[in-house]
Formats: C-alpha cells, structure tokens, sequence
C-alpha cells in the first residue's frame, strides 16, 4: 500500500512554489563556444514543481555550496522564489540551507547586491526528501 501524499503535492499552488531539487551528471562541457579540447566535469542541476511537475534544468560547474547557491540564484530569477525546497541531504545543500538560513553573507560579497541577499534569505525552507520519494522525480524525467 501506498502512503499518503505530502500536503505540498496536493494543495494548489503557483507553478515552482513547492519543488524538488536533485543533481545528475556528471556531464563533460567546454568552456567556451571555440574549438578547444579542454573539457570541464559539470552537473545538472533538477528542479520539479510539485504542482505541475514541469523541469527546469540549470547547469552547475561543480558540486560546491558557492556554485549551488549561483545557481539557485538564476532559477529564482527565471521562475521566482519557492517557499520549499524538497532535496536530498547532499553537503552542498546543507552548506546552502546552513547560509540561507543564517541570512549571513555570500562568498564575495561585493558580486551580490543587498536585494539579491534579501530575496533568498529566511523565507525558503529547506526539507530532506526521503529516499522513497526520488522516485518521483525518476518517474518526471522518464515520461
């Protein structure tokens, strides 16, 4: 038998404001459009709405909390803000979860504006997805 769903699956909601978020990858890139034979190791980064399980994907240069947070910042400036984020307990989101929550500052302070450090602060929660639940996203990707 199965369990019941996460309120978060049922309850209706604007399209990315309950998602879930996974790594896959490593893919091989170049750094620039030019013929070069230096390839970097990157990653892809998952993001599922819970509402409509539409995809975004964004491209991580690595598996760093600095490189996670650059990229949470371009998805919420494509899609907006969630106010929950379902992942696994990888250590870049922990490291993610520990900064936000703390509200403290970025890496390079003087990359980021004062707004940009406000839209990401406390108001998204972060949770732990349970190993049962990756199915899910395995079963969007799949489709």
């Amino acid at each position: 038998m199965m369990g019941d769903l996460p309120q978060d699956r049922i309850v209706p909601s604007r399209p990315f404001e309950k998602v879930g978020l996974d790594y896959a990858g490593p893919i091989i890139t170049k750094p620039n459009l030019k013929r070069s034979k230096v390839t970097l190791k990157s990653y892809i980064a998952i993001f599922i709405c819970f509402s409509t399980k539409a995809t975004h994907l964004e491209v991580v240069s690595d598996l760093t909390t600095e490189a996670f947070l650059a990229c949470l910042r371009r998805f919420i400036a494509r899609r907006s803000k969630p106010s929950v984020i379902w992942s696994d307990n990888a250590t870049n989101f922990k490291g993610a979860r520990n900064i936000l929550m703390k509200g403290t500052k970025f890496a390079n302070p003087t990359e980021f504006s004062y707004s940009a450090r406000n839209r990401e602060s406390n108001e998204t929660s972060f949770h732990p997805l349970f190993p049962i639940s990756v199915d899910c996203g395995k079963q969007t990707l799949s489709q």
